[in-house]
């Protein structure tokens, strides 16, 4: 139950900052209207007077959009409020403006010189050809592991050995006809070869 809850807190983020895209985007789409109602709906209707059947389909459209407008700005101020997305925390302590800009050029400047100080590394094998004993020094320029005892040789793992609980799985009747199929299948293949 509580790993269903944390998936699903990702998902209800990613809904949330969706909504609050669309809204903003609603509420600007509605700006633009109204600045275009305001200053260039007149002219546009004025053009259309030497046909009144355009003129008067044009003042009815701009009516219901008018008042389609009326109610989608409130709705879509309200969903830009309710999913507005949280201020991180680290952005009160950042500075803003001309101390924020001398701020990235001194972290460059830093960069820079830190790569250049940098000593090259020695060429050679990047791990020691044996294996590494507990308490003995690290090598110069690696980072030091901790080891619980000496490293063993792992044999090399079969794609088999991985899929032998699958195969357990399959019924006897399927894993021979399969095994029959990959035998005719080899023996075709000599057969072509040959």
């Amino acid at each position: 139950m509580g790993s269903e809850s944390q998936a699903s807190v990702p998902s209800a983020r990613r809904r949330s900052v969706m909504l609050f895209r669309r809204a903003r985007t609603v509420l600007v789409a509605v700006g633009v209207f109204w600045l275009w109602m305001l200053f260039f709906s007149a002219s546009a209707v004025a053009s259309l007077f030497d046909r009144p059947f355009y003129a008067m389909m044009a003042l009815y459209a701009l009516g219901a959009l008018t008042l389609i407008s009326l109610l989608v700005a409130p709705v879509a101020l309200s969903y830009l409020l309710m999913n507005r997305p949280p201020k991180p925390a680290s952005s009160a302590a950042r500075p803003s403006g001309p101390a924020r800009l001398a701020l990235l050029v001194e972290q460059l400047r830093s960069g820079v010189a830190a790569r250049s100080i940098r000593p090259q590394r020695p060429a050679g094998p990047a791990r020691p050809a044996g294996p590494v004993q507990p308490g003995a020094p690290a090598r110069s320029g690696a980072p030091a592991r901790p080891e619980t005892g000496p490293r063993t040789h792992e044999p090399h793992r079969s794609v088999r050995s991985d899929l032998a609980p699958v195969i357990k799985m399959i019924p006897r009747r399927v894993k021979d006809s399969g095994s029959a199929l990959g035998s005719r299948a080899a023996a075709k293949w000599r057969d072509l070869a040959s």
